[in-house]
């Protein structure tokens, strides 16, 4: 698959996340507002942070039909965030959220997934 096939779908789905929270076409996970709380992080900083999403990943999980994406989000005061997502025709599910802390997992632009055999 070339690149930009690839940039193209990336953008795609960034602007669909984007386009179903400013609808207000968002559902919160109980573990994903836990989580959120435990950084000290407010649904409301979410929502007024979503224009700077990235998509950093995006998978499948069995016995969703739907992918999972996990997204970058620049929350001003705020180290590196994530938010991991289900996307379906008309909601996008927040399943949790989380300031980037482990290094052992992500590099330190927060971004880039420490893979196994750099460790």
């Amino acid at each position: 698959m070339s690149a930009k096939v690839i940039k193209a779908f990336r953008k795609r789905i960034e602007e669909n996340v984007k386009k179903l929270f400013k609808e207000g076409s968002v559902k919160w996970d109980p573990h994903a507002l836990a989580e959120l709380d435990n950084d000290d992080i407010t649904t409301e900083e979410v929502k007024a942070a979503i224009d700077s999403i990235e998509l950093i990943e995006l998978y499948w999980t069995h016995g969703y039909y739907s992918p999972k994406c996990l997204l970058y989000i620049s929350i001003p005061g705020k180290p590196h965030t994530h938010i991991v997502t289900i996307l379906s025709d008309t909601h996008v599910y927040v399943k949790t959220g989380y300031i980037v802390s482990d290094a052992k997992k992500f590099k330190s632009d927060g971004k880039t997934r420490v893979k196994d055999f750099e460790k």
